[in-house]
């Protein structure tokens, strides 16, 4: 993706390590990032490829080691993934109330509340660090 050296995205340029050219596997311009999660550990997912935000890669990578659903760092992000899309006009400090006054795009009622939920549980996970 455009966030890593350019050795990784198959520029041509020297160095160039094959090894790492991910072309083949890109759906979407260099100009998008993509992520790769590689693990000695099986993996947890039944599918291989999935159309998500980095927002949910903590939780993602988390699954490879929970021993069941509760075991899960934020699991909150699957909920607002499931409710809301890849697209969640979160910003930092923000209320529901602001996220929705301030969405260039109409929110459901099930998004918002799933928004709502999730904010003291960032909040709180925020205060631990």
């Amino acid at each position: 993706g455009d966030h890593h050296p350019h050795t990784f995205v198959g520029t041509r340029k020297t160095p160039f390590i094959k090894t790492f050219n991910y072309d083949k596997l890109r759906r979407i311009s260099k100009k998008q990032t993509f992520f790769q999660i590689r693990s000695s550990m099986k993996s947890p997912f039944t599918r291989k490829i999935m159309d998500i935000p980095s927002t949910l890669l903590p939780t993602l990578i988390s699954a490879y080691v929970a021993k069941s659903d509760t075991d899960l760092y934020l699991p909150v992000n699957l909920k607002l993934h499931a409710q809301c899309g890849s697209s969640l006009p979160i910003s930092t400090g923000a209320s529901i109330h602001d996220i929705v006054a301030s969405s260039a795009t109409k929110i459901s009622e099930a998004c918002a509340k799933a928004i709502d939920a999730a904010i003291p549980v960032y909040k709180a996970v925020a205060l631990k660090h």
